[in-house]
């Protein structure tokens, strides 16, 4: 396995700051990963709140552009009574902060309320994918957030360490080589793997998953890129042992934070 450790300034990671942010609050993970999936393919950054302490430290720390609440965001909740509790809490916070409500259990009523509270929209559950999105859209572009969504991110090679590094990539890129890439949070991890797919003979698309919420492995083969590998449960680890060691072995480009030269 070839192995990659960033060595980047500041300069050298990928661009987004500027894409919006969207801090998503629900506690069914499923959910959270598809919201997560649906969006970032757009350039919009997901933060993702389980519970309503957890939603309000995010949007106190963090610059959040719009809130998708679910009204009802704790398992068994049907009455949406919850969701207006944090609703007004997060409005206490930032008065000006949209917000869009999910609601299904509780119905329109609720959400009619919501809106009364001060949400700026609501959608129904389960939501429609294009509906969502255009809806999101819509609300980033009136508060002048929409900056980003067209615009892919870009790997800026200005250090001679980024280059050395880009330029093996390359060399290994037409391989079937596994590769680790390893560096903190933000120096472009996931620019360079999509880079190594790019140049690839792959010709389907590489299938990219997190460690952190992964239930099971890809059942196709081709590419896989695996984000925070080291967080892959051991029962998971042992199932990828066994399908790189099978007779069609997917490529493995994983991807972490952890320096394992220091290990």
């Amino acid at each position: 396995m070839t192995t990659f450790r960033s060595k980047v300034r500041e300069t050298d990671t990928a661009h987004d700051a500027g894409s919006p942010c969207l801090l998503f609050v629900d506690d069914d993970r499923d959910i959270q990963v598809a919201a997560r999936l649906l969006f970032q393919r757009r350039r919009i950054k997901i933060l993702s709140a389980y519970d309503a302490a957890e939603a309000l430290t995010l949007l106190a720390s963090h610059p959040v552009d719009l809130v998708l609440l679910d009204l009802n965001y704790t398992k068994g909740a049907r009455t949406g009574a919850e969701g207006l509790a944090l609703l007004k809490d997060m409005l206490v916070l930032r008065r000006d902060l949209p917000v869009l409500v999910v609601t299904g259990h509780s119905g329109v009523s609720i959400a009619v309320e919501a809106m009364r509270t001060g949400a700026t929209d609501f959608v129904m559950k389960p939501w429609n994918n294009d509906r969502l999105v255009s809806l999101v859209t819509s609300v980033l572009e009136k508060c002048g957030r929409n900056n980003g969504f067209d615009v892919e991110p870009v790997l800026i090679t200005a250090s001679d360490a980024i280059k050395q590094i880009v330029s093996e990539a390359d060399r290994i890129a037409p391989t079937r080589a596994c590769v680790l890439i390893s560096g903190p949070s933000g120096v472009g991890k996931m620019l360079l793997a999509r880079r190594i797919q790019d140049l690839s003979s792959e010709a389907s698309a590489a299938q990219s998953f997190s460690a952190e919420d992964c239930g099971d492995l890809p059942q196709e083969g081709g590419v896989w890129i695996c984000r925070e590998i080291e967080a892959l449960s051991p029962t998971l680890q042992r199932r990828l042992t066994d399908r790189l060691d099978g007779s069609a072995p997917p490529r493995l480009i994983a991807l972490s934070s952890l320096d394992f030269a220091q290990r």
